[in-house]
């Protein structure tokens, strides 16, 4: 038997690519049948490495096995066995799990200073939701107050960075008072996070939606910008740049997403 590594490619398919290593159509069928106990074939990316172990019967190949990356820790593939079935089997990846700090000054926004200090963007909106129930990102921050971040990453036998894990402390301290929450592994939702005494984060609404924005509009009587007339304005407006996450207020249903006119790209939550 001998191994290639196949990458995929645009528009390619587990079948496309089995069939271009010259694999019957029954035994790829087979295979692919075999692969979904373990992983969705439609998950398939650009990029992706393919190892196939093949026999080459003149022009024609039987595959023996195949083995792919299925989770960031894990490889699923398939093998034949002597009664010529395919079974399938998962395998985990040797990887290290390690802990990685960063700390960093608040000059610009929370979200971009934690970007520039090496924190991931899924990571620092992570750290973002758990102090949008307490910190007014528009008011309460100021020029020169930090943030600290102790976060999971995991690395490979090269030394490459492979995937990032759960956020383990976020601190930050704002106006010289620091506020800090600690992981804790359970089965709690949001309250899988305890400040030091021990206190919970479940609360109701977000103090502010969006970090680092600017209050263009508040509630209350004003002027229409279209018509002209003075009318209550039912809500607060923030702007900021593109590109800012935006998290909701809080636990609901979505009733509406889509364009809605006078607002243009607009999302309800009930």
């Amino acid at each position: 038997p001998a191994s290639i590594l196949v990458v995929v490619q645009n528009g390619d398919t587990l079948a496309s690519v089995l069939e271009r290593a010259n694999i019957s159509t029954q035994q790829t069928h087979a295979a692919i049948g075999a692969l979904r106990e373990v992983y969705n074939p439609r998950r398939l990316q650009v990029g992706q490495e393919i190892l196939l172990t093949l026999i080459q019967n003149g022009a024609a190949a039987d595959l023996i096995g195949l083995e792919l990356s299925s989770k960031f820790d894990q490889h699923a593939g398939i093998t034949v066995y002597p009664d010529g079935n395919f079974r399938a089997f998962t395998s985990q990846k040797n990887l290290a799990k390690l802990p990685v700090r960063a700390v960093g000054l608040i000059r610009t926004s929370l979200f971009s200073d934690g970007i520039e200090a090496g924190v991931p963007a899924s990571t620092m909106a992570d750290f973002m939701r758990l102090f949008s129930f307490d910190i007014d990102f528009e008011r309460d921050i100021q020029p020169d107050d930090r943030f600290q971040l102790v976060f999971e990453r995991y690395i490979d036998g090269s030394g490459n960075i492979v995937h990032t894990g759960n956020l383990l402390y976020a601190g930050l301290t704002v106006n010289g008072q620091e506020r800090g929450y600690y992981r804790f592994d359970g089965e709690d939702g949001d309250d899988a996070y305890y400040d030091v005494a021990g206190q919970g984060l479940r609360k109701a609404l977000l103090r502010t939606p969006v970090d680092g924005a600017r209050k263009s509009s508040g509630f209350g009587m004003r002027r229409h910008p279209i018509s002209g007339y003075t009318k209550m304005h039912k809500g607060i407006d923030f702007a900021a740049s593109r590109g800012t996450p935006i998290r909701a207020a809080g636990d609901g249903r979505i009733s509406f997403a889509g364009t809605k006119s006078g607002y243009g790209r607009y999302i309800s939550i009930r």
